[in-house]
């Protein structure tokens, strides 16, 4: 029983580093008390250096001495603590009858609430729900994170997951199901961090000492009599705030335009039969289909695939797809980026098909996690000037009010003792305090840096605070992320080598020894972008030949034939595929069969160099058939060697012509065309780009 009572409250997540222990803890989600007294507790705990439990995400960490002996012991000292302070409340108390009317009025309003959720729903219904799923009903929350328990999905069968999920076979869940799964988790939405309203960005222009300083100037005039000194000075203390409010206001939404993903609708089973669904409308157990360019909505178990590779970029920063497996069943501690039966919640299908059942939503996908954790992040105090410009007007702020008031009181006294009456004297200091503040000077400077976030996004930048393009001025060290920032985000070929000669490929262009090469003259190159274009699953959209789609590598291989000037979509009407077989285990090469318009037939080769080079008796050389000695092998190997520790992803191409119809049983015998080189090319001018950064004295990272 006690052990079950632990198992309900705390779960140990992460372990695997000596000395720093992260917690599950049940009761924590949302609850600052329970926050402020694990922390404080735990830190009264011999051993303990230092606790920190988040109640946006449930989780707690705890440091502790990593030199103590007994540190096993210590780690349940830590469970049977937070055990000790956590309460385990039911959902629904109902008040005693003394109760507060306020109290009895929310229990009220809970009961009905649980009421109009419930309805009529018949109890099989309920009970077909995942265990935890119907703590929100009773309580009338739609909390997504509290509901949905965190499973290491990954180390369980497929039968099992669905076992857990509380699905029979893979034909989805009916509509009525999905409808009380959906009542009970909330919409598949993660929501965005909390938008500053008009009434806070308007606010924010009034907080600088000089315009504070012209507020209370205007305020003196008016009381002095001076009141259309007092009009002068609030008429420009709104245009330098309406400037500033107009400004950050289009940032702003043009910053919120940026989080739209544009996908609206996602692919499932419901009923057996696939449906057109919101993404909001998705809930754990449904089972999603995926297709190539297919948005992954939700977390997934993978169940069923086929050549399936997903785009994982988002999360893990890779740029190459990786290969996805239903079948495999990962260790406990395997990585996110390795867990290749799963698929996340903000990646896309860039090959193959498959199905999937939703383990998590919303928040509580890894994509929710990580964007509570970053809502959690605290926004520098604004209230302290952290731009060098903010800091300057501060201190520019306080001199003019000390060195004003005090002149303002030095002519006051002088006057007095001169005999004028004190009246006078105080309009004439005050007059002199307002006419000491420059009216203009928080108009230009606003006004200034409109005009920079304005040129900014004349240069595709959106800056949300007016400060921000000052600070621009400032920085003295850039940090950039390598993908999709410094590279393209996608696989391209950098290097071809034909026969023992490499050729560099930049933009498109071939270079061989500073020079460019024309591929249409040369017959092993043009036989190779052949080969690659016929022995491959990619599909061409429209005539143009500027949308691709399959997966990264394949991809690559194509956009690079066309950029020499071949016309793949010709090329494919003249050779159709006849057969295809994959690459498998024993059998690292893919191969296609293709009738030719002589009545021949051609097999393309495409796969790992060492095993099709194996498999070669004879390479293209000067347009002619060669056999293949050991020299020209040690050269071929050499250069996948140098491509390799280029740390380039390097395929062999060869063919074979043949005048059978059939796949021949065993590959052989071919003719070896070269090799080709892959990467995540850095983006067009980037060497340029950081020259102007360090001429300019800054260091990037």
């Amino acid at each position: 029983m006690v052990e079950h009572k632990r198992n309900m409250v705390v779960h140990a997540v992460h372990t695997k580093v000596r000395g720093r222990i992260r917690f599950d803890v049940a009761g924590l989600y949302r609850s600052a008390p329970v926050k402020k007294k694990l922390e404080n507790r735990l830190m009264d705990l011999e051993g303990v250096s230092s606790a920190r439990a988040n109640p946006l995400t449930g989780r707690l960490l705890v440091v502790y001495c990593p030199t103590r002996i007994i540190s096993e012991i210590l780690i349940d000292d830590i469970i049977e603590l937070v055990v000790d302070s956590i309460e385990l409340r039911p959902k629904l108390r109902v008040p005693k009858k003394k109760a507060s009317p306020l109290r009895w009025e929310m229990f009220q309003g809970t009961l009905k609430r649980a009421t109009r959720v419930l309805g009529d729903l018949d109890p099989r219904q309920l009970s077909s729900l995942p265990v935890g799923a119907t703590s929100g009903l009773i309580d009338g929350s739609i909390d997504d994170r509290r509901q949905q328990q965190s499973q290491p999905w990954h180390v369980m069968a497929k039968d099992e997951v669905l076992s857990q999920l509380n699905i029979k076979g893979t034909n989805g869940l009916s509509r009525e199901e999905a409808g009380v799964r959906l009542r009970a988790y909330g919409p598949n939405e993660i929501q965005a961090t909390e938008k500053r309203s008009d009434l806070l960005i308007f606010i924010d222009q009034f907080n600088s000492l000089p315009v504070g300083l012209l507020g209370v100037s205007a305020v003196i005039s008016l009381l002095t009599g001076g009141a259309l000194d007092a009009a002068v000075i609030l008429g420009v203390v709104l245009i330098n705030s309406a400037i500033g409010f107009v400004t950050e206001r289009q940032a702003e939404n043009t910053i919120r335009s940026l989080a739209d993903t544009g996908v609206r609708f996602t692919q499932v089973l419901r009923d057996g039969k696939t449906a057109e669904i919101p993404l909001a409308d998705i809930v754990p157990g449904d089972i999603l289909l995926l297709a190539p360019g297919a948005y992954v909505a939700a977390d997934i178990r993978l169940v069923n695939s086929h050549r399936l590779s997903v785009d994982e970029s988002a999360l893990t920063g890779e740029s190459l797809p990786v290969n996805k497996a239903h079948e495999m069943v990962a260790a406990e501690d395997t990585p996110l980026g390795d867990r290749i039966n799963m698929a996340y919640m903000g990646t896309h299908v860039t090959g193959g098909n498959g199905q999937g059942v939703v383990v998590a939503t919303a928040t509580a996908t890894e994509l929710g996690k990580i964007q509570t954790m970053v809502g959690e992040a605290e926004a520098p105090d604004t209230q302290a000037p952290d731009t060098p410009m903010q800091k300057q007007l501060d201190h520019m702020g306080t001199q003019l009010a000390l060195l004003s008031g005090a002149v303002c009181a030095g002519v006051f006294v002088v006057g007095i003792a001169r005999g004028f009456s004190w009246l006078e004297m105080l309009k004439s200091s005050v007059s002199l305090a307002v006419a000491a503040v420059p009216e203009g000077l928080p108009a230009v400077a606003t006004t200034t840096l409109a005009m920079g976030i304005k040129d900014m996004r004349s240069r595709n930048v959106a800056v949300r605070h007016l400060t921000a393009v000052e600070t621009l001025g400032s920085v003295q060290v850039f940090c950039l992320d390598k993908t999709g920032t410094l590279t393209m985000n996608r696989m391209a070929v950098v290097s071809v080598a034909t026969g023992d000669s490499p050729l560099a490929v930049t933009d498109g262009v071939f270079v061989k020894a500073g020079e460019s090469v024309d591929v249409m003259a040369n017959e092993e190159l043009v036989r190779l972008m052949q080969v690659v274009s016929l022995c491959s699953e990619t599909v061409i959209v429209g005539k143009d030949e500027t949308a691709i789609e399959g997966s990264a590598t394949e991809t690559a291989l194509v956009e690079m034939a066309i950029n020499a000037g071949v016309d793949v979509g010709l090329l494919r009407d003249q050779f159709p595929t006849l057969k295809i077989r994959h690459r498998a285990e024993g059998r690292p090469f893919m191969s296609t069969l293709h009738s030719s318009p002589d009545g021949k037939h051609l097999l393309a080769v495409k796969g790992s160099p060492d095993e099709v080079l194996a498999i070669s008796d004879y390479y293209m050389k000067d347009g002619k058939r060669v056999r293949l000695n050991q020299t020209v092998r040690d050269n071929i190997i050499a250069e996948n060697e140098r491509m390799a520790g280029d740390a380039l992803r390097v395929l062999g191409v060869a063919y074979k012509d043949l005048t059978s119809a059939r796949m021949p049983r065993s590959t052989g015998n071919l003719v070896w065309l070269g090799l080709a080189g892959m990467a995540d090319p850095m983006r067009t001018g980037m060497n340029e780009l950081m020259s102007i950064y360090h001429r300019a004295g800054i260091k990037t990272v």
